[in-house]
């Protein structure tokens, strides 16, 4: 049985290729300017990266997004809470904390056979323990876990060179909201 691959619009291809991570982007690119394929999608990607790129650029492009990833993931992984020290922190059950992240509540990042917590969405003198307006921005910032950490430890011009989850924890919320949204319409 043939299955029909669905065609994407020049204009749907960039939209796509805009929202994709560098080493996706880097791996895609190595896919693509190996073929002879010319469907609107491939040309519309080639546009995207300008005249022919020379297959060790794209390489070592893609090579260093990769390093670059797994930094920015073990900065995300640097002092997080395991399951159990996350129950143990907001007083209820393994089986809670778990349902929390199922229902987007805290966020959390799989290594090997555990979930680990970044830090930073704990607050001790907050209500429940958990960052202000912490399920409101999970459910607003357009990325993952990793960037959303990245974002939520780097200080922003745009919050007077707070970090917002310092923001957050002064009541400067709505500030905090407004820049997630700017950076969903980018």
């Amino acid at each position: 049985m043939t299955v029909d691959r669905p065609t994407l619009s020049r204009d749907q291809a960039l939209q796509l290729l805009e929202r994709l991570d560098d080493a996706t982007l880097a791996r895609l690119a190595l896919d693509i300017t190996s073929t002879d394929e010319t469907s609107d999608a491939v040309e519309a990607f080639r546009d995207l990266l300008g005249p022919a790129p020379i297959r060790e650029e794209l390489a070592a492009w893609a090579g260093a997004a990769a390093v670059q990833n797994q930094a920015d993931r073990a900065l995300t992984l640097a002092g997080a809470l395991s399951r159990a020290a996350v129950a143990s922190l907001l007083g209820c059950s393994d089986q809670a904390v778990s349902a929390k992240r199922a229902a987007g509540r805290l966020v959390a990042l799989h290594r090997g056979r555990e979930w680990l917590f970044p830090a930073w969405q704990f607050a001790a003198e907050a209500d429940q323990g958990l960052l202000p307006g912490l399920s409101t921005l999970i459910a607003r910032y357009p990325a993952g876990v990793v960037s959303l950490t990245l974002f939520m430890l780097t200080p922003s011009d745009e919050l007077d060179g707070q970090r917002p989850v310092e923001a957050l924890r002064t009541g400067a919320g709505e500030r905090v909201e407004q820049l997630v949204e700017s950076l969903g319409a980018v």
